[in-house]
């Protein structure tokens, strides 16, 4: 890592400093104040992990990358300088923060210093037990106190990944701490990346009660924080609460609740209220031209959404306005979606690549001729 870099990182707080030997605590100057510390906060510690690499990795992270942080001007010095590094091994010297005692060692910063998005890219990799990702808020926390921000590593790739892992419990909390993990809700692909793998949760569940349910909740509590001002988009962008995507989600698990677990009522009044919200969301149903993995991924987001109309016809019944609206989208996005789905499959075909589009599997087990829903609960609906 660049040492002027990481010189401008490691710019914070007081901490007290013990010297065995001498029984003496000398409190170091450099600030006068608390604010940076209470800014960073405790040195970022992790929970146990399924292996040994893992360990070592955020171990080093701990140790060479985030402690220097919360370190003072003088006492990084001592860690870094080649001078003390003598010293440091025959006096040994403590630093405490937040409580927690830290023996100062001698750190290289030229060889011993981890890269941010180096280490970031590698414990995604071997994260491999849904245990490992209890770590993922503090390690983002950590790595933005050092200064990283998101660019040659995706935020949508965590998505995917903590999804997959069925973790996405962990990437809300990330979201809730967006001030210290970077995750924030204003770029529209990684929002319906949040909301797509929301989704999927109920799905693989074969849409069992709880799991339904549970999954709504995550998807409004998500609604929710976009309120909050540190998930706002600058000025200009396009509302991410009001992508079709993403109010399409918001219905289908609201739909399936109503038709599967309530006698098909809208006991809660949530269907009619996606489904206005719905209809008021910007219609860009453009999809890619060419079979891709951006056709894959525009089949795979807006095919809940199609499902979700269809079931909120069932509830609120043919006739009723909001159905007629959603009869017309429909009858917009289907014949799309339909003819991605089959130009996606035949590519898959062609190049033996059966497995790969998740897109045809999510349509095949949405709507498809085997779709857990009986076709009949669609007559009139569309």
């Amino acid at each position: 890592m660049n040492s002027r870099i990481l010189g401008r990182a490691f710019r914070c707080s007081e901490c007290a400093v013990r010297i065995p030997g001498r029984g003496i605590s000398i409190q170091q100057r450099t600030f006068s104040s608390s604010s940076i510390r209470q800014k960073h906060g405790a040195v970022p510690a992790f929970t146990e992990v399924s292996s040994p690499e893992l360990q070592d990795l955020l171990t080093k992270l701990r140790e060479r990358l985030f402690l220097p942080a919360h370190l003072s001007k003088g006492q990084q010095d001592l860690i870094f300088k080649p001078k003390y590094e003598k010293s440091l091994e025959v006096e040994p010297v403590t630093a405490i923060i937040a409580g927690e005692e830290f023996r100062l060692k001698h750190i290289n910063i030229v060889k011993d210093v981890p890269g941010t998005t180096k280490s970031l890219r590698r414990a995604l990799k071997l994260m491999k037990e849904k245990r490992d990702w209890d770590n993922l808020p503090n390690l983002l926390r950590g790595l933005r106190t050092v200064g990283f921000r998101f660019g040659r590593i995706r935020p949508e790739t965590l998505v995917r990944k903590a999804g997959s892992a069925g973790r996405q419990d962990v990437i809300l909390e990330c979201l809730r701490r967006a001030d210290e993990t970077g995750l924030t809700l204003t770029d529209p692909l990684f929002v319906v990346q949040v909301f797509f793998w929301i989704q999927q949760k109920a799905m693989a569940s074969n849409w069992d009660a709880e799991e339904t349910k549970k999954a709504l909740h995550w998807a409004e509590m998500v609604k929710e924080m976009m309120e909050d001002p540190k998930h706002h988009a600058p000025e200009g962008s396009k509302s991410v609460a009001q992508l079709h995507e993403v109010n399409g989600i918001l219905l289908e698990l609201a739909a399936v609740r109503a038709v599967k677990q309530q006698g098909g009522k809208d006991g809660e009044g949530k269907v009619e209220k996606y489904a206005l919200e719905l209809l008021a969301s910007p219609r860009d149903f453009e999809p890619r031209e060419e079979a891709s993995s951006g056709q894959n991924y525009w089949l795979s987001t807006n095919t809940p959404g199609l499902h979700g109309m269809k079931l909120a016809q069932t509830v609120l019944g043919p006739t009723s306005e909001l159905s007629i609206g959603l009869k017309g989208m429909c009858e917009a996005l289907e014949p799309l979606l339909s003819a991605s789905r089959d130009e996606l499959f035949e590519h898959s075909k062609l190049h033996s690549k059966e497995d790969q589009y998740s897109g045809v599997r999510i349509f095949d087990e949405l709507l498809g001729p085997n779709a857990s829903y009986e076709r009949g609960m669609y007559v009139g609906a569309a």
